[in-house]
């Protein structure tokens, strides 16, 4: 269990087995998005941000865990902008120029080769 020591003060997602539980997405990241604050063969042990509540998870219904970022509503605004203007760049038709300039070349060359001829 060594491996997952790494997880341990860090914030993370609990991706568990399916559970009959209707969560809105904001109740979802309150539920499953934590402060790891243990873990061992028994299961996974999490404090939430915002009111240090804590969730245990039995290891046997946890299925993966992804470490996160946290990030100040300013840069999540940087970053939501940044991706809107690389949204907004029209993508070029050929994205690989040197390629497009041996083609170009190609067609030059075949263009000034005689026709074959037709003659019997």
């Amino acid at each position: 269990m060594n491996v997952f020591q790494y997880f341990v003060g860090k914030p993370c997602t609990i991706f568990t087995v399916a559970n009959n539980r209707k969560l809105t997405e904001e109740q979802s990241t309150d539920y499953f998005v934590g402060i790891v604050e243990s873990i061992d063969q028994y299961g996974v042990l999490t404090r939430h941000f915002h009111d240090n509540h804590k969730t245990f998870y039995p290891m046997c219904n946890v299925v993966a865990i992804s470490e996160e970022e946290i990030i100040s509503d300013e840069e999540a605004k940087k970053r939501m902008e940044a991706v809107a203007v690389q949204q907004k760049k029209p993508a070029g038709a050929f994205q690989d120029y040197k390629a497009l300039a041996g083609l170009s070349e190609q067609a030059k060359q075949l263009s000034q080769k005689p026709a074959p001829s037709t003659k019997t």
